[in-house]
């Protein structure tokens, strides 16, 4: 209730002041207090750049008396610099992607603070409704900006990953009733060519997320498309991991090894990256080059220990084939074997970098659980070695 009420004076009195909705006769003149608005929240916003979290709790605070940040119009007019007479500065432009995020993912009833009550909320009817409608209205609003929005802003790693993430509040199968495919095939396209010019974690798992979605709640020949589009991300990735093990035996240049370690990592948290001949890649790399850095020794561990984790799920319960326990094994026993060296080494070093440290020890973590697993699935361990 306290903040409900600060929300109310900060819009009475920092936003709407003069500014009265009622005034506006024309569509025009609404849009112009809309942008009014919008330009006074972004200045509330530019006190705190560097805080997402904190403008998260200002728009949720406000969103109920701010009409504008339900304008989707107006916002992707802004961002896509459609009036002359509003010059967006860079901060101003990521807070007003955050803000269009946010506002979005709040119509659509989902919470984007942490809620202060955490038993299950029961909503009614009427709340579905008209989260549905947002929902089509959102989706009307994007569907022929999105792509141009994508790709304004797809190399900046500040801005896209909230771009990015919108895709999942719409109703996609609007883009096939109003016959607008090549509009939602643009922003999968985008969205692939995003996931290969961003290294960052936030960026990587939106993109995975969002192609996974689309796979999943497309329609039709879209969905199809979407499905065919994660495949080829993955066969991509696949080529360009090879390629990067082939520079570090060549020059020694990790970087670009590393960057694509961390892109599979993401997608293997989400999906099998089951390509042939990528764990034996990845364990030849540690067996054969003992000066790895340790972040890349640490993210091919991981990675080699995704894809044990997945070849285990993959295996029937009820029936498994000797052929996959005994690919299975081969796999943990090459990754055990590996783990042990560098467990070993690192008691020898005296000083290791703290990423990497922290990334060989969470390995060993997850490689605990993972003898659970292989444990409780009936699995042998006799030559488990922790």
């Amino acid at each position: 209730m306290i903040r409900r009420a600060i929300g109310e004076l900060v819009y009475d009195h920092l936003i709407a002041q003069n500014i009265k909705s009622s005034q506006s006769g024309s569509k025009g003149a609404d849009n112009e207090s809309s942008e009014v608005h919008l330009g006074r929240m972004l200045q509330i916003l530019g006190e705190f750049p560097d805080d997402p979290i904190l403008s998260a709790y200002v728009i949720d605070d406000v969103w109920d008396d701010m009409n504008a940040m339900k304008d989707w119009k107006c916002i992707i007019s802004m961002l896509l610099d459609e009036n002359p007479m509003i010059e967006l500065t860079d901060v101003d432009a990521t807070n007003l992607v955050r803000l269009l995020h946010a506002s979005a993912r709040k119509a659509v009833g989902e919470k984007i603070v942490p809620a202060t009550d955490n038993r299950k909320q029961n909503y009614t009817k009427a709340q579905k409704e008209a989260w549905e409608i947002s929902r089509r209205e959102i989706t009307g609003a994007m569907m022929k900006s999105y792509p141009q929005l994508l790709q304004k802003y797809i190399a900046d790693k500040a801005k896209v990953s909230s771009l990015v993430q919108i895709v999942r509040l719409l109703k996609l199968e609007l883009y096939s009733l109003k016959r607008q495919e090549q509009n939602l095939k643009s922003v999968l396209e985008l969205i692939a060519d995003t996931f290969f010019k961003h290294g960052e974690k936030d960026t990587l798992r939106s993109c995975i997320a969002a192609l996974i979605f689309c796979s999943a709640e497309s329609q039709a020949d879209l969905q199809d498309y979407a499905q065919n589009k994660l495949k080829d991300l993955e066969n991509e990735l696949t080529v360009k991991l090879k390629s990067a093990v082939k520079e570090v035996k060549v020059s020694g240049d990790e970087y670009a090894l590393l960057i694509n370690l961390k892109r599979l990592y993401e997608l293997q948290l989400k999906k099998f990256a089951s390509k042939d001949g990528l764990f034996e890649d990845m364990a030849t790399l540690l067996r054969d080059y003992k000066d790895l850095d340790n972040e890349v020794v640490g993210f091919l561990l991981l990675n080699m220990y995704l894809h044990v984790a997945w070849c285990l799920q993959a295996i029937d319960g009820e029936n498994p084939s000797e052929e996959s326990v005994t690919a299975l094994l081969h796999k943990r026993n090459t990754l055990f074997e590996q783990l042990e060296y560098f467990t070993d080494t690192l008691c020898e070093v005296k000083r290791r970098e703290e990423v990497g440290v922290y990334l060989l020890v969470e390995s060993v973590a997850y490689l605990l659980r993972l003898g659970a697993c292989l444990k409780n699935r009936g699995i042998p361990l006799q030559s488990l070695k922790v």
